[in-house]
């Protein structure tokens, strides 16, 4: 758009120099404003103002040239645009934005306007200039002249009336049009804000609805894990039942197999043959913690095995028992073999010693307490003779374990019973202590102490006075 250049006052000159309309365009910053100048640059409208030969200005909502010229046209609102005649009167105002074609179709209008207006309007006479005569006019040219002037004054009162008239009609329309306008921007707003709202409201619900599908999805996947974990539980559960009956089943197995090999080996050794040996070994261990080997014949009975040692320990009665497993033989098992009591083809037999002069037939039981006593006492005794000995100086006892030839029996009885019969009484040490034994008591004499300094010890190293 093709804008004047100059001031108000050239461009109001050139309008009416031209007996054209003058376009004042009052613009913004606002966004109708904006919406306007895009209407006014289209190519249409340019060509349409152009072709009409309208003096355009553009003036600033906030420049001083619009105080001025809202001091003699209001401005009802911005944007807006004002046409005005060659007399000065508006023809049209536009306010708010507009699109192009309703633009042309506004200038099509004031352009008709303005033409009907310029035919109403009369042409005044130009009365040329006449000196003033010097004599008075005739009488009869007063009265013409008084007509000319009445109907002159008569015509512009009619003008002024018209003008004024259309000028209130275009203000009132501005205004009807300013209050339509925003009336339909109210409505459009409140159009807006419904709408709005009613996305609002179902966003609103979209939304509960979405919470309520989440919750419902989040519960099923609880119910589900809830479900799933009840189901491992009790797989769990069928595992280790099945793991339980497998390994009772297993064990079942085990000690059903552990019988049938216990059976097995008690039949093996039901049926195992007869030792084939010339010879059986038995060895006597004392509750001193002495031992005596013998070897016997497998045809011989307990009894010979009882007389042997009955040789070695003269005016003692006794009873032999068995360690493992744990048994005491009685009068009763005297005439069976040893082969019959499983002692060959050797055998540990331990002495149980009773009271001097008892029988040794005595009752089983006072005999096999006494017997486990001292079974459980002699390792001690022979610990402690072995101290002693060691402590004083004393010489070793005879050997007693050493293993005798197998010549005859009758021999080794005559070389026990020769023994047995030497005293017991130990010769002098280098220090001149004497020991004796009795029983499973060791005394000790030193004969170079006075009766004072005599003192007596037993197994248990304690020292009476």
């Amino acid at each position: 758009m093709k804008w004047f250049e100059g001031d108000t006052a050239s461009a109001v000159q050139t309008a009416k120099a031209k007996q054209t309309v003058f376009l004042v365009y009052i613009t913004g910053d606002d966004e109708m404003s904006k919406s306007m100048d895009a209407t006014w640059s289209d190519e249409t409208v340019s060509k349409a103002c152009e072709d009409n030969g309208w003096v355009s200005l553009q003036l600033k909502a906030n420049s001083e040239a619009c105080a001025q010229f809202s001091a003699i046209y209001p401005v009802v609102c911005v944007p807006c645009v004002f046409f005005i005649g060659s007399n000065g009167m508006p023809i049209e105002i536009t306010p708010g934005s507009q699109e192009p074609q309703q633009l042309i179709s506004i200038f099509n209008k004031v352009a008709r306007q303005h033409q009907s207006q310029a035919l109403l309007v009369p042409q005044l006479p130009v009365e040329p200039k006449v000196d003033p005569p010097k004599e008075d006019p005739p009488k009869e040219d007063l009265p013409r002249e008084e007509e000319a002037q009445t109907s002159n004054e008569a015509s512009k009162e009619v003008l002024t009336a018209a003008e004024q008239a259309s000028l209130d009609d275009k203000v009132e329309r501005a205004k009807i049009l300013i209050e339509q306008k925003r009336e339909a921007k109210a409505r459009k707003e409140m159009e807006e804000m419904k709408r709005k709202e009613k996305e609002r409201i179902e966003l609103g619900k979209n939304l509960n609805k979405l919470r309520e599908l989440k919750a419902e999805q989040e519960q099923k996947e609880v119910m589900e894990g809830w479900k799933k974990e009840k189901e491992e539980a009790k797989a769990a559960r069928e595992r280790v039942k099945q793991q339980i009956a497998q390994d009772r089943a297993v064990r079942a197995a085990k000690t059903v197999a552990a019988k049938a090999e216990n059976k097995t080996a008690l039949s093996s050794n039901e049926k195992k043959p007869p030792v084939k040996s010339d010879i059986v070994r038995i060895q006597f261990r004392m509750s001193d913690g002495t031992a005596v080997t013998q070897n016997f014949s497998p045809n011989d009975t307990l009894q010979d095995a009882h007389n042997f040692l009955s040789q070695r320990v003269p005016g003692h009665s006794f009873q032999l028992s068995t360690a493992f497993p744990k048994r005491v033989f009685t009068s009763n098992d005297f005439s069976q073999s040893l082969v019959d009591l499983d002692l060959a083809p050797s055998a540990l037999l331990i002495v149980l010693l009773g009271a001097r002069g008892a029988t040794s037939t005595s009752s089983s039981d006072a005999s096999g307490i006494v017997g486990f006593v001292m079974m459980l006492l002699g390792p001690l005794f022979s610990i402690w003779n072995f101290l002693m000995g060691f402590l004083l100086g004393a010489p070793p006892a005879v050997n007693q374990n050493a293993q005798v030839p197998p010549p005859s029996r009758t021999e080794d009885q005559s070389e026990f019973s020769n023994e047995s019969s030497q005293p017991s009484t130990r010769p002098k040490s280098a220090s001149g202590l004497r020991s004796r034994q009795e029983g499973n008591i060791r005394r000790m004499r030193n004969p170079d102490d006075s009766d004072d300094d005599n003192a007596t010890w037993n197994g248990n190293s304690t020292q009476q006075m």
